[in-house]
């Protein structure tokens, strides 16, 4: 089947548009784990306590040398994982993430 010539040009910008949608879609899926600073994490940290329709941060929990929290924004398809490194996060706190104890949970 041949493309009549008057749709060509409208179908290639389609298509490049297209392409370059599903491209975005795909680079921030690969981009949902992501390293945070220690003062950054507890900042993400502290938006768990907020009571919001468009928007969710909760604690996951530590895997080894690390802790990890996932957020929720209205309009993004999935969730982003935010680590850092325990050593980058006060002692105490460490201490208590270690233990198993959720932190944000008794604010």
């Amino acid at each position: 089947m041949k493309i009549p010539k008057p749709l060509v040009k409208p179908l290639k910008i389609l298509g490049g548009f297209f392409a370059i949608v599903t491209l975005g879609c795909l680079v921030d899926r690969v981009w949902c784990l992501r390293h945070l600073g220690g003062e950054s994490f507890l900042e993400k940290a502290d938006e768990i306590q907020e009571l919001s329709t468009i928007r969710s941060t909760g604690y996951i929990g530590t895997s080894g040398s690390r802790a990890y929290l996932e957020s929720w924004k209205a309009g993004r398809p999935g969730c982003i994982v935010y680590w850092t490194e325990l050593k980058n996060l006060p002692p105490d706190l460490v201490e208590r993430l270690r233990r198993g104890e959720d932190p944000w949970k008794s604010r």
